[in-house]
């Protein structure tokens, strides 16, 4: 299930840490999309189980940095609108 409570405003930082395995980045994704919580050059931070492969670039996302810690990876990207 995804559920997004929203605000009627626009964010400066999103933070996503669903349960590792997660299987619906790519709902989530479309969401945060259609209802453009995010500021232009906010930033989006995810984050996922290092045996996980992710790619969350899309249009008005650019990664701008991914590390690892023990047995997670932290991604960062910015919105571009």
């Amino acid at each position: 299930m995804i559920k997004l409570i929203i605000f009627d405003s626009n964010y400066d930082v999103l933070f996503a840490d669903p349960p590792y395995g997660y299987k619906e980045w790519d709902r989530l994704l479309a969401k945060i999309e259609k209802f453009q919580i995010m500021k232009v050059g906010s930033l989006a931070i995810f984050e996922t189980s290092k045996h996980e492969n992710h790619n969350f670039g899309s249009s008005n996302l650019i990664m701008k940095t991914q590390r690892k810690y023990g047995d997670s990876i932290i991604s960062m990207y910015m919105s571009n609108g």
